[in-house]
């Protein structure tokens, strides 16, 4: 019974984590980007960042073993345009999670 109760607890609280930015959303509230400092003039700027579906990739070896294993990798884009001087600047960057030939 303590496990069903502890269970419907964690499902309550989880769909009240995804309610509050629905909300939100819906009063014509957006929500803020990172902010950073443009390469060109230093003003701040949002920066507008999207990442892709983690997928598998087969390595060789890395910095953590020696045997062929799995990567997770995650792609991380990210854009901005500064308000102030115009500069436009875009890029990517991976994230990975090794599994060490688990």
């Amino acid at each position: 019974m303590r496990k069903l109760a502890a269970l419907c607890l964690a499902m309550l609280m989880a769909i009240s984590c995804l309610a509050m930015p629905a909300m939100a959303a819906d009063d014509g509230i957006m929500p803020l980007g990172a902010l950073i400092h443009c390469d060109s003039c230093g003003a701040e700027v949002e920066v507008r960042m999207t990442k892709s579906d983690p997928h598998e990739m087969s390595v060789p070896s890395c910095s953590i073993t020696s045997i062929p294993h799995i990567h997770f990798v995650t792609v991380h884009r990210y854009a901005y345009t500064c308000r102030v001087c115009g500069y436009d600047k875009s890029g990517a960057y991976d994230t990975y999670v090794c599994y060490g030939g688990q």
